[in-house]
């Protein structure tokens, strides 16, 4: 058996990882990891369908995380408005957010900078997790399709893989209908 199991293992390993830590970074290195598959270097025919479905599988997964993660209302291109500014104007002075909070002396202007540094923290930290969603975004789904067509062909047998997989594990419909293109007719019987 060749390195094809560990690989798989692996993107499954990552993909815990980014599930736990909602890191982007694993989904890199699951990904990465999957690529590396090549059911050619298989001697058996029972070890390539296996290791075929479990990759095909993940790289399924891989695009549902990504469904599940994407927010379709962020535009990347937009720009934020990230400034902390407290609601109100204490005292005729505004605070930027390079303010020191040890220096501003009224409690409500405290509270209400810590409130605006708290919410600018979290869109910091949304923008740029899906400015890295989107990058991947960018990177799997070619790569998956690759798979599919390099490794699934126009057989019965591996068309109803195929469909019952996608069918089974892609909820975004715009995904679903993508991904159907790679499909062949099923033959009448």
């Amino acid at each position: 058996m060749t390195n094809n199991v560990n690989y798989i293992k692996n993107t499954q390993t990552f993909v815990k990882e980014f599930e736990k830590a909602m890191n982007p970074e694993y989904l890199s290195k699951a990904f990465t990891e999957l690529n590396k598959v090549n059911l050619k270097k298989e001697k058996e025919l029972s070890i390539i369908v296996q290791i075929r479905t479990a990759a095909l599988l993940q790289w399924l997964n891989l695009l549902k995380i990504l469904d599940d993660n994407i927010d379709p209302a962020f535009d990347v291109n937009k720009a934020l408005s990230l400034k902390v500014q407290p609601k109100t104007n204490y005292g005729g002075v505004d605070y930027p957010s390079w303010v020191d909070p040890k220096s501003i002396n009224d409690p409500n202007a405290l509270a209400d900078f810590k409130k605006a540094s708290e919410e600018n923290s979290k869109k910091i930290q949304n923008k740029n997790l899906q400015i890295s969603f989107s990058r991947l975004n960018q990177r799997i789904p070619p790569l998956a399709k690759t798979f599919i067509r390099k490794n699934y062909t126009g057989l019965p047998n591996d068309q109803l893989e195929l469909r019952s997989s996608m069918e089974k594990i892609l909820k975004n419909q715009n995904r679903k209908d993508d991904f159907s293109k790679l499909l062949m007719p099923l033959p009448n019987r």
